[in-house]
């Protein structure tokens, strides 16, 4: 515990719960290889996994992390390729509600997604 002079005491933070790839698959309802393929294509990142990691090392993503795959397999699963769906998740995650994006010629999806940051509008 901290304690600012003369106030309460502040309770220490949480450290973040990591969560592997393999939990994140399960997660989002995709496959291992799916999500591979995903942070191999920079769709998805992970925290570093040190210096001293090699092939075989679990990766780990953040909550915010974990948050991105779920988007991402909801978008594929509607029909959207893991490209498009990534580029319109990183317009999401800075600041915009509402997208539209083109599927074919004259066809399109409107995206509404939640906000990331767990406001209710």
């Amino acid at each position: 515990m901290l304690t600012p002079v003369g106030g309460t005491p502040l309770p220490l933070a949480e450290p973040a719960r990591l969560h592997t790839t393999g939990d994140a698959a399960r997660d989002a309802g995709i496959t291992y290889r799916q999500l591979d393929h995903w942070i191999r294509r920079g769709y998805v990142t992970c925290i570093d996994r040190g210096p001293a990691a090699t092939t075989g090392t679990p990766r780990r993503l953040t909550p915010e992390q974990l948050h991105r795959v779920r988007l991402l397999a909801a978008l594929v699963a509607a029909g959207l390729d893991p490209a498009r769906a990534a580029h319109l998740l990183d317009a999401h995650l800075s600041g915009h509600d509402t997208f539209t994006a083109p599927l074919a010629p004259g066809v399109a999806v409107v995206v509404n997604l939640p906000d990331p940051r767990g406001a209710v509008a």
